[in-house]
């Protein structure tokens, strides 16, 4: 009744317990006889009785706690979905950064940004480094280290860890015209574990 797709890790499972007391936990797929699809958690153990060594098996059906989990996984993501949303009506750039990997994805660049700073963000380089860029290119003399210190991963994952948003002001200036600017930052999941800022 095992998928045919989980049926060699379970193969493998079990051919690994050599001894007695060896025990694996696994998670499979079994199909009944009606077509239903079943999540199981199995815990595998070697036993010897009467002289002979076999196998014990306990089986544990989470198709519903998969279910809920799977559930609440798109809740969540529609819940980003939506705080995304929101984010990009109201401001002109916003990023997905990744702080572990310290890259930035562009979720939306409005006409005006992409005109100013596209050069700056539309390139395949650290987080770190665009900021760097946009530091240098567009941000107010005085200013250029408080961004430096607000946008670095080190600080943001800080500051995201104690709180569900931040924000940062600023001034930039070009050609001669200072204008006063706000980065706001806010976790998106989880900061334990997933570390996904939108910026």
């Amino acid at each position: 009744s095992v998928l045919e797709e989980d049926k060699p890790k379970l193969r493998d499972t079990i051919r690994g317990l050599k001894e007695v007391g060896d025990s694996a936990d696994i998670e499979y797929r079994v199909r009944h006889k009606d077509g239903t699809v079943l999540d199981i958690i199995g815990k595998i153990q070697m036993l010897e009785e009467n002289g002979e060594l076999i196998y014990q098996r306990f089986l544990f059906d989470h198709t519903a706690q998969k279910a809920l989990e799977a559930r609440k996984m798109l809740q969540e993501q529609g819940r980003q979905t939506e705080m995304i949303r929101a984010l990009c009506a109201e401001y002109g750039a916003v990023y997905l950064v990744d702080l572990d990997k310290g890259m930035a994805a562009t979720c939306r660049l409005d006409k005006e940004v992409t005109e100013g700073q596209g050069s700056v963000f539309g390139r395949e380089v650290s987080f770190q480094e665009k900021m760097e860029r946009y530091v240098e290119a567009h941000v107010y003399g005085p200013d250029k280290e408080l961004l430096r210190q607000a946008a670095s991963l080190e600080q943001l994952m800080e500051d995201l860890y104690r709180k569900e948003a931040c924000h940062t002001n600023f001034r930039t200036v070009d050609n001669g015209k200072i204008e006063y600017v706000q980065m706001k930052a806010v976790r998106s999941g989880s900061c334990d574990s997933a570390h996904f800022i939108v910026l």
